[in-house]
């Protein structure tokens, strides 16, 4: 009767001891569980503020990109002004040549009848 009572009583600590054990791994799955949660709302942040600095991002390229078409409309706008100015100033250069060559020609003439005098 002793032996069969000892051996109900490891047994029975044997069962506690397990119960014991399985309680300390069922906390420390708990633990776990919870900071994992913790991790997970942690990077569904960092996911949230990386979109918005994305969409930051995209809308200040879009907004360069039209920036940039705008001075290319422009740098192309002034390059035409610019040679339409070339062309007037080259056109007045060739313009005051002739005038100079008629000016020089007409002062010719008239010192040519001062000279049969």
């Amino acid at each position: 009767k002793q032996w069969y009572q000892r051996r109900v009583h490891g047994g029975q600590r044997q069962v506690e001891q397990e119960l014991i054990d399985t309680r300390e791994q069922v906390s420390d799955i708990n633990a776990n569980n919870v900071s994992l949660a913790n991790d997970k709302r942690k990077l569904e942040n960092d996911i949230h503020q990386m979109q918005a600095d994305l969409d930051n991002m995209l809308a200040s390229c879009k907004n360069s990109e039209e920036k940039a078409k705008k001075a290319m409309v422009d740098a192309g706008r002034l390059a035409d002004e610019l040679r339409s100015e070339q062309d007037h100033a080259n056109a007045q250069e060739k313009a005051k040549r002739s005038i100079e060559v008629s000016l020089c020609e007409m002062q010719r003439r008239q010192k040519k009848p001062h000279l049969l005098l």
